[in-house]
């Protein structure tokens, strides 16, 4: 099962890094992966207890486990809740900002032994997505990389920075990206001259100032927009080639994403991340 939306509380500010409390009432074992993959929970082959992440707590009390996170990262984290036993359960998840409730997930169910269920959670407000077309391709093959980034908090973005770690062997061919913005089931393009694009060797930038006016060109012609505003998708796209004859075998590739949020008052710059792994085959292989 996987989670990834939480239940807005009160209105995110993100002036502050968050704290992450998660919980859950036996028959199961709590697992906690941060966006680095460390890890909080049980070692099954020493019997110690693993705190990996910075600033984390593990706490065991009568039959609840609890595991907390101060100054948590921003990212993608994971959690595992593992059946030692058969019967209900109930998992709940916390996020807070200097002290406020910000998000929250209430679950329960029943689970046999030997289950697992696994939650998603980001603490991100623009959520990232990085995937390749084709996602496998032969030794020289070029590919079109995808991000794709949605407002799912409560602030307008107003600026907007990607950098692209590609994968090793891999650098960028041309010197613009294609962007497109999704607004309530109508897709605009944004015009090619609003998107600054920077390209050395295997990293790529790429720059949105909605603050300055970004022009979008749709069904009504060219308009304006000056934010990101909550629930818009922008769809980046953008070709990038190999140097050479690329050695079979599966290549990972991050991207990170600066995000500038704004409100009366507010001012945040926040981070949000996301990785994919790009699989080069034989040249003998066909998709």
């Amino acid at each position: 099962m996987d989670q990834g939306l939480w239940t807005k509380a009160i209105l995110d500010l993100g002036e502050d890094f968050p704290s992450l409390d998660f919980y859950v009432a036996c028959p199961m074992d709590l697992h906690v992966y941060d966006p680095l993959d460390r890890h909080v929970g049980l070692n099954y082959t020493t019997g110690d207890v693993e705190l990996e992440i910075p600033n984390s707590t593990y706490e065991f009390r009568g039959n609840v486990t609890h595991v907390g996170i101060d100054l948590a990262m921003e990212g993608k984290y994971r959690v595992e809740l593992r059946a030692w036993g058969s019967g209900n359960y109930t998992f709940v998840a916390v996020q807070s900002v200097g002290g406020a409730l910000t998000r929250y997930l209430v679950e329960s169910g029943n689970v046999t032994e030997g289950e697992v269920i696994t939650y998603e959670f980001s603490t991100s407000d623009l959520q990232a997505i990085l995937e390749f077309l084709p996602s496998e391709v032969k030794p020289r093959t070029p590919a079109l990389a995808n991000v794709t980034l949605m407002n799912s908090g409560n602030l307008n973005v107003t600026r907007v920075n990607v950098t692209h770690l590609l994968p090793e062997g891999y650098f960028r061919h041309v010197d613009h990206a294609t962007v497109f913005l999704e607004v309530n089931g109508t897709t605009y393009m944004i015009y090619p001259k609003d998107v600054q694009v920077e390209a050395k060797g295997g990293v790529v930038k790429i720059y949105l100032n909605f603050s300055a006016g970004v022009r979008l060109i749709g069904p009504r012609g060219v308009e304006t927009v000056y934010a990101l505003e909550p629930g818009w998708i922008l769809r980046l796209y953008y070709l990038i080639r190999p140097e050479g004859g690329m050695e079979p075998g599966s290549y990972d590739s991050t991207v990170v994403v600066e995000y500038l949020q704004e409100a009366p008052g507010i001012k945040s710059l926040r981070l949000s991340t996301a990785s994919a792994e790009f699989v080069v085959r034989s040249r003998g292989w066909r998709p």
